[in-house]
């Protein structure tokens, strides 16, 4: 009787696990971003154009400064890459297509291979990039801005603020 009794209760236990099993379920819930929402995912695989709708390379990774800032998307091109100013973009999300007001003549001097990417805080790489997009609105001066730094105030590095004298 007693292993009759083992028999059933094991069995039954057997069955419950099954039925458990039978139960569960695997849900996957997506949160969905709040309208005006922007992700990295909607810029990065998007496609680059230059001046007059001509596609120059596509985005590869997305650069941020030390404040986490985006400071430069990386554009692939033919196997080269290019850092290109963040600020200077025009950005169509419902497109994926970014924008620079600049021909491939300006561009293609920042282009640089995997192995040989380029120091941002080097100056001559900055020249390079002042000169190719001078719209593009420096770190120094969005940091300004952040900190609420009164306009006018000039701020050279290395962060030393100079206050204009009133006129």
């Amino acid at each position: 009787m007693r292993k009759l009794n083992a028999l059933a209760c094991s069995l039954a236990l057997i069955a419950s696990g099954r039925v458990m099993a039978q139960v569960t379920e695997t849900r996957t819930v997506t949160t969905p971003i709040p309208a005006g929402t922007r992700t990295v995912n909607q810029i990065i695989g998007s496609n680059i154009r230059l001046q007059g709708g001509t596609s120059y390379g596509r985005v590869e990774d997305i650069v941020l400064n030390e404040d986490g800032v985006v400071e430069y998307l990386v554009v692939s091109r033919e196997g080269s890459y290019a850092l290109l100013p963040w600020s200077a973009a025009r950005v169509d999300y419902g497109q994926r297509v970014v924008t620079y007001d600049v021909t491939p003549q300006v561009v293609q001097p920042l282009f640089f291979t995997r192995e040989a990417w380029p120091n941002y805080s080097d100056p001559q790489f900055t020249t390079r990039i002042r000169s190719a997009f001078p719209r593009a609105v420096r770190r120094e001066v969005r940091r300004i801005e952040r900190e609420g730094v009164p306009a006018g105030t000039v701020v050279t590095p290395p962060g030393t603020v100079v206050v204009p004298a009133p006129r």
